[in-house]
Parts: structure tokens; sequence; C-alpha cells
């Protein structure tokens, strides 16, 4: 909440009197340090996993490599991939 109040102030959204009032709203109900609710999961991106897969597919990378990226060993690597091609996503297209 509080970096959506400052991006608004920023942007010229609410004044800043308005963002200081608000601050101090924010700090009375004692949630500077944590905001009121459930905390939302963290977001888990698989836009890098999909982009090693593409360079490996298209042979700008070795295998090797692309574990190394992935952040797993070489045989992780190649036991992942197996399972993956043994799946019925890759039987459809043989």
């Amino acid at each position: 909440m509080a970096a959506g109040l400052f991006r608004a102030a920023q942007s010229g959204v609410i004044s800043e009197t308005l963002k200081k009032r608000l601050f101090a709203e924010l700090y009375k109900r004692d949630w500077g340090n944590e905001e009121p609710g459930k905390p939302v999961k963290p977001e888990h991106s698989v836009l890098f996993e999909h982009l090693v897969y593409r360079a490996l597919a298209e042979d700008f990378i070795g295998q090797s490599k692309a574990a190394e990226l992935l952040g797993m060993l070489a045989s992780q690597f190649q036991e992942n991939r197996s399972l993956t091609e043994t799946g019925t996503d890759a039987a459809a297209h043989r």
C-alpha cells in the first residue's frame, strides 16, 4: 500500500498533502511494517525456463549449459527431459 501511495503522489494522481495524510493513517494503524490481509503468494515465472528450452531446441546452447542456466545438475536435466518427452504431449507429436 505504501508503494502505491508513493507512486500515486509521484505521478500526480494524489496531492502531496493527501499522501502525507494517508501515510499518517497507514502508520497509525500499524500497517507501515505489515500490511493488512493475507499476503499474496509470490509469482513463479516460467519465461526464463521457456527461453532456455527454446535456445536448446534451436541449438544455441547445449544440454549442460541449459542445465547450468536452470540451476540443476546435467543428470537431473537429462532425467527431466526424458520424463517430459515420454509424456502425452511428446507422444502426440510423433
